[in-house]
């Protein structure tokens, strides 16, 4: 505690608190979290590219009607590609905001990972 003498002189420091072990735990949470947000796109992309042989033979498709199909899902992922975009603009930004001081570097480089 500081003296009423320090306070007059305008000399009283701030006490930094530690950051506590369930904040961190909850900042690596939020980091990894944040992080998979780079993923949403490629699995997209990838998934639609091994179903295409099975929708083809359940909705027995021409393969002009599957071009189509997967040309409206490009369209599609136009979209989503805005979206993960902002995403991986966000992420860092929201992990630094809530990671604690001594490792906010640390989380904050986990998206580009």
């Amino acid at each position: 505690m500081s003296s009423s003498a320090e306070v007059e002189k305008g000399v009283v420091t701030a006490e930094v608190e530690a950051p506590r072990g369930n904040r961190s735990r909850f900042a690596f949470a939020c980091a990894i979290l944040a992080s998979m947000t780079s993923i949403i796109l490629g699995y997209d992309s990838g998934v639609m590219s091994g179903a295409a042989i099975f929708i083809k033979e359940d909705l027995k498709l021409s393969d002009v009607q599957l071009e189509i199909l997967m040309g409206i899902l490009n369209i599609y992922s136009l979209v989503a590609g805005i979206g993960v975009g902002y995403a991986m603009m966000i992420a860092p930004v929201y992990t630094a905001d809530v990671a604690p001081a001594t490792s906010r570097g640390f989380l904050s480089s986990f998206p580009e990972v």
